[in-house]
């Protein structure tokens, strides 16, 4: 019998898997008998988490376990003795120790004492949901007190895919992970263990796992934080003892696996009540931001399209909510901020899953240059249980944050499991709570952009262009402020149709600020240097190359129109840059390459079923990136489907 809770999150994360032997004792072996002597025995809470290593290069880094052992020393006839082996063998390893089966094998049986073995029927858990000082309860079994020496986890396969997507060659000697560290159960004593596993990087020969011996020990010696330790979770830990733990783990396995099968359903499992219980209660469902690279980001939208819900036990079925396409900037919400998508009408019960659906990202770098952010399956999954009663209001904030996937210049976004849960676990700062009612509708827009269009020198006319989540803002006020001679003068002008506007730089500014309002929705602000003669013969040619390399979309972006991309340096038009374009087809890539003019530009033919559209630009050593994901007919109607069926969600809109 085995629970399997999988907890899907960045940094902050866990996975808990409840191991079972035999009902009431030690499962059956050689050893079983070392159990049986009723009050000589304690409990040990085995707990798995992840020290952060080469841990951010992986997107997944699954790996089975089939059984965890502990190895007793060769006294152990009583808790006396074993405070002297604390005294005289306490020394805990500093790196973990890679010993060969068969050696480890001998070393437990003839250098130790008996062991005591539990099986944990192949759970698999995917180590980058482990990390940091969160971990999740594997288990709470009965164990004969006395000290122990030895931790085996033993290991069936280990299957690791990299954030860029490909497969990563990940060892593992002897197929199972040893831990030397020194640990004692008095009688009747409960004591909580964590067990650290991470992985390495082994040069150019990939990965190797190995466990933390630093991160690992008792709770006297790590900090364990247990993400599941909510509500009932306390009350089953602390009623965990014989018969009754061996049936409370066998209900908690059937939840499980029926929660796992509803997780792999069609999709068209989604949406269903999955409960005939007629109570019906209020969820108030927020969204926040834990700061992590959100450093980097002047701006970070993310359009959420529904939320889903899984309830629990035997009656666990989907419940989705539509959020009407809500954007919001992540980069608002940091800390406790958070902005309320909807109050939505749910049964009561509890709930173990929670689910996001995205349908894009544009996220901007605080430098001006659009970021890569990734989002596997264009969704996030947060494994939380929360319980709502009957009639009751209960606040629910869904914490995420990007992270930075190693040197590769990509981002991810990862909900964060530490972060999120009701207001009674974390803080919850209303952003929207000031807002009046009429403001709803300003507050659901997307963020203000402004862009340079093609070359900015002194003595020249320059072109900016306003937008607003891809489409030209007529109208929008642009103030124009340069710095000539040392004094500042300032002209305000308003944007076209095409949301642009053109003036002229003069000769001898040295400084351009442009900044764009559109009414109280939001403003953007450019801002442009130029170089004096002066600085040009300082500099010479070999400053003015080492610019970084700017791509941008000109104009809208569509499916089945043409688009065009513009690189500069330094606000300087780039000719015979190189240009990739990928475009997603019916789930299929095709690339083309192209060469930018004399003004830098190149214009293509986006295809009317594109989904995804990147584009590369290489010039010398340097390159960009661009990415744009489109709508499809399908999910414009589904959308508008669900808007149809959740008629009983009253949202409220956030405010940036």
């Amino acid at each position: 019998m085995s629970r399997h809770t999988t907890g899907w999150a960045a940094v902050a994360a866990a996975l808990m898997l409840v191991l079972a032997g035999c009902a009431g004792g030690v499962p059956s072996g050689g050893d079983a008998g070392t159990a049986d002597g009723g009050d000589d025995g304690g409990t040990v809470n085995f707990y798995i988490s992840d020290q952060q290593n080469a841990i951010d290069q992986f997107e997944h880094l699954n790996v089975t376990i089939t059984e965890v052992t502990l190895v007793r020393a060769d006294d152990a006839d009583g808790a006396d003795d074993s405070d002297d082996a604390d005294d005289e063998n306490g020394t805990e390893t500093a790196e973990p120790t890679e010993t060969p089966e068969s050696d480890a094998a001998d070393d437990a049986e003839d250098d130790d004492g008996e062991q005591v073995t539990y099986e944990v029927d192949n759970v698999t858990v995917d180590l980058t949901e482990l990390q940091g000082a969160n971990a999740s309860r594997l288990g709470s079994v009965p164990v004969p007190n006395g000290t122990y020496t030895k931790v085996f986890v033993e290991v069936e396969s280990v299957d690791g895919t990299l954030t860029d997507g490909s497969s990563a060659d990940v060892k593992l000697p002897s197929n199972k992970l040893q831990l030397n560290t020194e640990f004692t159960v008095g009688n009747g004593e409960e004591v909580d263990f964590v067990f650290d596993v991470t992985v390495f990087e082994r040069g150019p020969n990939g990965y190797i796992l190995k466990p933390v011996a630093g991160e690992s020990g008792t709770g006297d010696e790590v900090e364990i934080r247990d993400v599941d330790d909510r509500g009932e979770g306390n009350d089953e830990r602390e009623d965990s003892e014989g018969d009754d733990a061996a049936g409370d783990d066998a209900d908690d396995a059937d939840d499980t696996e029926d929660a796992a099968h509803t997780e792999d359903a069609d999709d068209s499992d989604r949406g269903e009540s999955g409960s005939s219980n007629s109570g019906q209660s209020s969820m108030d469902f927020y969204l926040s931001d834990e700061q992590n690279a959100m450093d980097d980001f002047a701006h970070l939208n993310v359009t959420v399209t529904n939320v889903g819900l899984q309830r629990g036990g035997e009656s666990g079925g989907w419940v989705e909510k539509d959020v009407d396409d809500r954007t919001v900037d992540l980069t608002t919400l940091p800390g406790a901020n958070a902005t309320r998508l909807g109050t939505f009408g749910v049964e009561n019960g509890t709930y173990t899953k929670v689910f996001v659906y995205v349908d894009g990202i544009d996220a901007t770098l605080e430098n001006g240059d659009s970021a890569n952010v990734k989002l596997p399956s264009n969704k996030l999954q947060l494994n939380k249980e929360f319980t709502v009663g009957d009639g009751e209001e209960v606040d629910f904030v869904y914490d995420m944050s990007v992270f930075k996937a190693g040197n590769s210049g990509k981002y991810i976004l990862k909900p964060v499991v530490g972060e999120s849960g009701t207001g009674d676990e974390v803080p919850i700062e209303d952003v929207d709570e000031t807002d009046s009612d009429d403001g709803d509708e300003e507050t659901e827009l997307p963020a203000l952009n402004a862009t340079f269009v093609g070359n900015v020198s002194a003595g020249e006319n320059a072109t900016v262009e306003v937008t607003r989540n891809g489409s030209a803002v007529e109208n929008a006020t642009v103030e124009v402020t340069q710095e000539i001679d040392g004094e500042e003068t300032t002209e305000t002008y308003s944007t076209d149709a095409n949301g642009r506007v053109t003036f002229a730089v003069d000769a001898n500014a040295t400084e351009l600020s442009a900044e764009a309002t559109a009414g109280d929705d939001g403003e953007a602000e450019l801002e442009r240097e130029f170089e004096t003669e002066e600085d040009d013969s300082d500099e010479g040619e070999e400053g003015s190359e080492s610019a970084e390399l700017n791509a941008a979309f000109v104009g809208n972006v569509s499916a089945g129109e043409n688009a065009t991309v513009e690189a500069t340096r330094n606000g300087s038009a780039v000719e015979d840059a190189t240009v990739e374009v990928t475009q997603e087809i019916d789930g299929e890539e095709t690339t083309e390459t192209y060469s930018t003019d004399a003004n830098g530009s190149v214009t293509f033919a986006v295809d009317a079923n594109a989904t995804e559209l990147t584009v590369e630009i290489e010039a010398g050593d340097d390159e960009s990136e661009l990415d744009h994901e489109f709508e499809s007919n399908e999910g414009d109607e589904a959308n508008g489907d669900d808007d149809a069926g959740n008629g009983n969600a009253a949202l409220r809109a956030a405010g940036f």
